[in-house]
């Protein structure tokens, strides 16, 4: 009964679809912007790691648990087999005492002469020897009994303590794969946010660039321009203040005076390149200036502004323009988009 009861404890039921193989069924999520979709592959990247981690882990799992199941038929089977041989040995037993009680009355219902009574008793003592040997057989049988009934209970508290820790540990998996997606999901719809919020602060930031400041040239003098990006935030131009009551001065900027978003690198505060050492840009307060570092051509594009307020207001704003550029270049040389014809 006991080892009846082991084997149903360890069966394994026909249907082994459980709750850690309906989260490992990742369904595939929707189109996020650029950012989260860069995210979303390195969180899918994990994801399928320590899906392809479990599954071998689950198959190691069910390896160890075929062959305890063997394991424990094949003693099943030999216990069996000995409760056979101790049952054909009881049998045998009773069979001799029988023989045995029925062998006097035998003798004294039936007149021998001494050669018989010579030979029954012979008989008898050949009969109670072999009922020693039977005894001496059934007690041998129950001793390997207890011993091999005392080895299958250890061996059933070692089986037990190894199904419970496969268990155990198929939980927690379980656990750690739901905490797993909930902080993916977690991590995939702040992403998400950021990215909205991101854009929102960058469309106000486009809708508001026409901004007047003051361009120091190479030698450090200052010039007044207006600064403006085209709709999408892909190049900056400026152009003369007096040019700007003009509309068609924002349309067609001159190639000499565009610059690609995609080609700027760094947003530099304050006073920091050679331009602003010159003697002509000494009384300018740092607070109201910042660069732009370009890499093709490599150049700086120097600003001075009206307020700091408005110099910070430039300098997030740029910020936030590059990293978005800059993403957008890289999701479009990873997936060209075809030519029409």
């Amino acid at each position: 009964r006991l080892f009846a009861s082991l084997h149903r404890e360890i069966h394994v039921e026909a249907d082994e679809t459980n709750e850690l193989d309906k989260l490992m069924q990742v369904e595939p999520t929707g189109q996020l912007s650029n950012s989260t979709y860069v995210l979303g592959r390195e969180e899918r990247d994990k994801h399928e790691a320590t899906m392809n981690k479990l599954r071998e882990q689950r198959v190691a799992h069910a390896t160890h648990k075929a062959s305890l199941e063997a394991a424990l038929d094949e003693h099943m089977a030999r216990a069996a087999a000995d409760r056979a041989r101790i049952e054909k040995l009881q049998r045998d037993k009773d069979a001799l005492e029988r023989s045995i009680l029925e062998l006097p009355q035998q003798l004294i219902a039936t007149p021998v002469d001494a050669d018989q009574s010579t030979s029954a008793s012979a008989t008898v003592h050949h009969l109670h020897a072999q009922l020693g040997d039977a005894h001496d057989k059934v007690i041998n049988a129950k001793s390997e009994t207890r011993s091999e009934k005392a080895k299958w209970t250890a061996e059933k508290l070692l089986l037990l303590a190894r199904i419970q820790a496969v268990e155990h540990h198929s939980q927690a998996l379980e656990e750690e794969l739901v905490a797993f997606k909930a902080a993916t999901s977690s991590a995939v719809a702040a992403a998400a946010a950021a990215d909205v919020h991101e854009d929102t602060i960058v469309r106000d930031f486009i809708h508001r660039m026409s901004t007047k400041g003051f361009r120091h040239g190479r030698r450090g003098s200052t010039h007044d321009r207006y600064l403006y990006t085209d709709s999408d935030g892909h190049w900056l131009s400026w152009t003369k203040v007096d040019a700007a009551r003009n509309p068609e001065a924002f349309r067609h900027p001159s190639k000499k005076i565009v610059v690609d978003i995609k080609d700027l690198v760094d947003v530099l505060p304050g006073k920091q390149t050679e331009v602003f050492a010159r003697p002509n840009s000494t009384a300018t307060q740092a607070s109201r200036c910042f660069s732009l570092v370009c890499a093709k051509p490599c150049r700086t594009i120097d600003v001075e502004t009206d307020t700091p307020e408005q110099c910070q207001r430039l300098i997030q704003g740029f910020r936030l323009l590059i990293r978005r550029r800059a993403v957008q270049h890289a999701a479009s040389r990873r997936h060209p988009v075809a030519p029409l014809h």
